[in-house]
């Protein structure tokens, strides 16, 4: 399997907008985001199929997102954060946390500026640092 953009940014070829990291996953603000503080929960092993992930990454994955939901949504200030598994743009399997207004996820990919990215994962990792 080729290298998937996810595990380039594990190892650091490839920068990202980074929220937390630990033996078992890596999360950071997704660079094109639906709605600003969309961010990306990704194993650090890469397997195509959530199915096929082994347990401890799979629930390594779903802890952080518990964790870092309330994060997202109390240094944003948004009324809720969606959880979605895709797993159709990177053949790696990861979890989406989307900011909800309005009780509506949807919204229009945009390329994320990256001065404001910067500062939304300043604000995360504030919050997420003292929970």
């Amino acid at each position: 399997m080729t290298e998937s953009i996810f595990t380039k940014i594990i190892r650091k070829q490839i920068p990202c907008h980074l929220l937390y990291e630990d033996d078992l996953v890596i999360a950071f603000l997704d660079i094109n985001p639906v709605r600003l503080g969309h961010s990306l929960i990704v194993p650090k092993i890469q397997v195509d199929y959530f199915v096929d992930v082994p347990v401890n990454y799979y629930q390594a994955a779903f802890s952080l997102a518990q964790k870092l939901a309330p994060a997202i949504q109390k240094a944003l200030g948004t009324t809720r954060i969606g959880l979605s598994v895709v797993g159709t743009e990177v053949p790696h399997f990861h979890l989406h946390l989307i900011p909800i207004e309005q009780d509506r996820i949807e919204g229009i990919r945009t390329f994320g500026n990256a001065a404001v990215l910067a500062r939304q994962a300043e604000l995360i990792r504030s919050v997420l640092n003292q929970a």
